[in-house]
């Protein structure tokens, strides 16, 4: 199993380097950087061809989408590094709102840096806020296990927890 894990990750690897190495001969915009497809793109970034659309008609890419005289899409590899961040803001919680917002101050260009701080640090403590949900929850799973596996080991034939569980009465509803 591990031989064959560590075989398709060098293939993995090596079909990456291959295709890393095609865009940047095969695909030029002319100004010596890479141009990629809508296609290539959604593999470099994980999201879909119709993501990647969504997000250009929602106005989240710092700038327009250039196409080919097919009026086929072409990324610069600028567009999907903006994308991965994107990515990250999403996979993150920060809702297409947010992001769009952050878009059109960064499109704006510089004098509102304040207010792109301001948008950052209110998802920070959205990040803090759920980092600190998931310590808790991770702590209480930790405690759960030990005691679990406490039991198991003293191979006790009684309940891990001091009371017997039953099932109570129903209680009568109280207003």
């Amino acid at each position: 199993m591990e031989v064959l894990v560590m075989a398709v990750t060098l293939r993995i690897r090596r079909a990456s380097r291959a295709m890393l190495t095609y865009y940047n001969v095969s695909h030029s915009n002319g100004l010596g950087g890479s141009v990629l497809s809508i296609g290539e793109v959604s593999a470099l970034t994980g999201l879909s061809d119709h993501v990647l659309r969504k997000y250009e008609r929602e106005g989240l890419l710092l700038r327009p989408v250039t196409r080919d005289t097919a009026g086929r899409r072409l990324y610069d590899p600028i567009d999907v590094e903006w994308l991965r961040n994107c990515v990250r803001f999403r996979e993150s919680g920060m809702p297409l709102a947010e992001i769009r917002r952050y878009v059109d101050l960064v499109k704006q260009g510089d004098g509102n840096e304040r207010d792109r701080i301001g948008i950052l640090r209110q998802h920070r403590l959205r990040l803090q806020e759920q980092r600190a949900a998931i310590d808790a929850a991770l702590a209480l799973t930790d405690r759960k296990i030990a005691i679990y596996e406490d039991h198991v080991d003293s191979g006790a034939p009684a309940a891990p927890w001091p009371e017997a569980v039953e099932a109570e009465e129903p209680r009568a509803a109280t207003r």
